[in-house]
């Protein structure tokens, strides 16, 4: 019993840290990096692996719309759905199996 206590707990603090960060994240600066709900749990660091790689998806996906709003307004929709098959290849080429999937997060069909 104490055993699932101390798990219950677990998630509870987790839906606390989930949150809270999101409200930090709705009202941060938007020059100030996103928090996780892990960086609101004590004792608890990241691999440093993941928080690369996270950064990385995150510095990709950012890519990925800057590219997409920088295109003219008055450009066909064939040509858009052309530059977003060539943006995904670039993102796949780079080591992104999931390049599709990236572009749905910025950009939802």
């Amino acid at each position: 019993m104490e055993e699932r206590r101390a798990i219950e707990l677990r998630h509870a603090r987790f839906n606390v840290a989930l949150v809270t960060s999101a409200i930090v994240n709705a009202n941060r600066a938007p020059d100030s990096p996103a928090l996780s709900p892990f960086y609101f749990l004590a004792g608890y660091e990241q691999d440093p692996a993941e928080k690369a790689e996270e950064e990385r998806r995150r510095e990709v996906k950012r890519g990925i719309a800057v590219a997409m709003t920088r295109l003219p307004d008055d450009m066909p929709p064939e040509a858009v759905k052309e530059m977003r098959d060539k943006i995904i290849a670039r993102v796949r080429a780079a080591g992104f199996e999931d390049a599709e999937e990236l572009y749905r997060e910025v950009f939802a069909d």
